[in-house]
């Protein structure tokens, strides 16, 4: 049997597990500054600058403009943040879903521990 401890002088915190205590400390996470969006004219919306956590991965979203396909005034929209950490290039997202109606967001409990 064997224990470590991590937080010491001399210890070495990685990025999952700083996500772990982030992750406990704040539950899903959610936005911590700014990332408010507006509409941008009929078939766009702007993001602003801010900061969000999610799982405890900290994130930081540049001002931008995202285009948005709403070919019926019946369609609804929503605008989520992906993280895949497989994806070592690009391991975050900003995505758009429209439709109809909209399939629910997932989120994976043992994200952390993959």
């Amino acid at each position: 049997m064997s224990i470590n401890l991590i937080t010491y002088d001399g210890g070495q915190l990685s990025a999952q597990d700083h996500a772990l205590m982030a992750q406990a400390a704040t539950g899903a996470g959610g936005i911590i500054y700014g990332c408010a969006a507006t509409a941008s004219g009929n078939q766009a919306i702007r993001i602003a600058d801010g900061v969000g956590i999610l799982l405890g991965r900290l994130f930081h979203i540049t001002a931008q403009t995202l285009d948005v396909t709403l070919p019926s005034a019946n369609y609804i929209g929503q605008v989520y943040v992906k993280i895949d950490l497989s994806n070592t290039e690009a391991p975050i997202s900003l995505n758009v879903r429209t439709g109809a109606t909209l399939e629910d967001l997932v989120s994976d409990a043992d994200f952390n521990w993959s």
